[in-house]
């Protein structure tokens, strides 16, 4: 009897935390997917309102939800204030500052700050390419 029980008790410990794994691995799903609308709506913003990244940041920033908007808020504005290096270091900057807690994991963060090395260096339609 104490064995079933045991067993019982083994089956649905591993159960809960096969649930709650699986759990975490989709809201991370769910995180990256968002990221890509929003990468998606900066890719329009350059593409069809010719804005600059900026500008682009702010409007943005506006439509979708936190820690995103913070972040490309912050980016608009210390893009335009120029007192904080090129562009690369405020992207790779505010990336790591705004989004280490908004639940994507630590790969795709290391992916979108070497994004930031791409973008904003070269005219329109190599930004759009990359």
């Amino acid at each position: 009897m104490m064995k079933i029980a045991g067993a019982l008790l083994l089956t649905a410990g591993t159960t809960l935390m096969g649930m709650r794994a699986a759990s975490g691995i989709q809201d991370e799903y769910r995180q990256i997917q968002y990221l890509q609308q929003i990468m998606y709506l900066l890719l329009s913003e350059i593409r069809y309102s010719r804005a600059y990244l900026g500008e682009a940041f702010l409007h943005i920033g506006g439509q979708v939800r936190e820690p995103y908007s913070k972040w490309l808020a912050q980016m608009s504005r210390r893009m335009d204030s120029r007192d904080e290096g090129i562009f690369s270091d405020i992207w790779e900057n505010s990336a790591e500052e705004y989004l280490a807690d908004s639940g994507l994991p630590g790969e795709e963060i290391s992916r979108l700050k070497a994004l930031g090395t791409r973008l904003g260096a070269a005219d329109m339609d190599m930004q759009l390419k990359t």
